[in-house]
């Protein structure tokens, strides 16, 4: 498989020579290993606002990955709640600097059904709908 002459090699062209293709994808290895920790943050984004996005994937079976946008450095409380609004775990309560953050929400003790991740910070509050499946 190859991408056509007139294209870039991508993604989608691995061949054993190709240097630019092998950095992408070891770019892209490294921000899954990332995603094995609990949160971290990519310090070259600066937001504009806070914003709690949609996780992915959503919905999910044994994990999703959760991102927040914060602006300027503040204190952060992201947590889960079931239906009933029940508090089902806390992610993040805490200082974060400025950047785009990300947090895995493990679903391996939790019961298949609906759940609402809230982001508190500064003056936001959001919240986003999750569905788990087992």
């Amino acid at each position: 498989m190859c991408d056509p002459p007139m294209e870039r090699q991508g993604i989608n062209s691995v061949f054993d020579t190709d240097s630019s293709t092998l950095g992408v994808l070891a770019e892209h290895a490294a921000l899954m290993v990332g995603l094995r920790e609990s949160a971290w943050v990519d310090p070259g984004v600066i937001p504009s606002a806070f914003r709690l996005e949609q996780n992915y994937p959503n919905p999910f079976n044994s994990s999703t990955v959760i991102r927040l946008r914060v602006p300027v450095g503040s204190q952060v409380d992201l947590r889960v709640f079931d239906v009933v609004g029940r508090e089902v775990c806390v992610l993040l309560d805490g200082w974060k600097e400025p950047g785009v953050h990300v947090v895995r929400l493990s679903g391996e003790n939790l019961a298949t059904g609906t759940y609402f991740c809230r982001l508190m910070a500064a003056t936001a509050v959001q919240t986003t709908k999750m569905i788990l499946l087992h």
